[in-house]
């Protein structure tokens, strides 16, 4: 990556899209429960695009894919996210 990421800021952008896409209930189902549309906001088939996405990443990619440490940061930053929810966001209730 070019520019070196704030990764709280970074989870922080991560922590809004999965608020943000938080669902409940839906018409074309019963109660099965509150939680992410399976997609979104990243579940697709590139999963590293959207979370580089959200975050803002700068493009530095060279061809179709983003740069291999810019890939291992979305990565590290999808595995770092449920344990930064419980800390940030899970104690305050």
């Amino acid at each position: 990556m070019k520019t070196k990421r704030n990764k709280d800021k970074d989870l922080r952008k991560l922590a809004k899209a999965f608020f943000d896409n938080l669902e409940g209930w839906n018409e074309s189902y019963d109660f099965v429960g509150i939680g992410l549309n399976d997609k979104r906001p990243f579940g697709n088939t590139d999963v590293e695009d959207d979370i580089l996405r959200i975050v803002g990443a700068e493009d530095d990619r060279w061809g179709p894919t983003w740069s291999r440490e810019q890939v291992e940061y979305a990565f590290w930053l999808y595995k770092a996210l449920p344990a930064w929810l419980k800390k940030n966001c899970g104690r305050k209730l």
